[in-house]
């Protein structure tokens, strides 16, 4: 999308990446309620809203003064080159089934038992 001069095609392609980063959360978000164990969720959930949008404008501020040495076209071009790098490192991860959750809950209670 960096170099991209059709501005029809940018906003498809815009709507596109939108999309994907909107969905990506909630999906995280519900892997991650379903593998952890209650007594700790409200903790894991914690840390991944700290690390997922506390970052954000930690993560901007190093773009834009990266901008500002090299082009903005640039910077993105590497931000996608950096993201694809890391989607195929964790396209492994994807490979393999998620655990079964280690803990039961009574339904009638909600008490967990072990």
């Amino acid at each position: 999308m960096s170099f991209v001069r059709s501005e029809y095609l940018y906003l498809v392609m815009s709507f596109i990446c939108g999309f994907g980063t909107m969905s990506v959360m909630p999906i995280c978000n519900t892997i991650i309620q379903t593998v952890s164990s209650p007594q700790i969720r409200g903790r894991v959930l914690g840390f991944f809203a700290m690390a997922t949008l506390g970052t954000l404008p930690l993560g901007s501020l190093l773009i834009g003064w990266i901008a500002e040495m090299i082009s903005a076209e640039h910077v993105q071009l590497l931000q996608g080159m950096i993201c694809l790098i890391v989607a195929g490192f964790f396209s492994g991860f994807l490979r393999s089934p998620i655990p079964p959750p280690t803990h039961e809950v009574d339904k009638e209670d909600h008490l967990l038992v072990n």
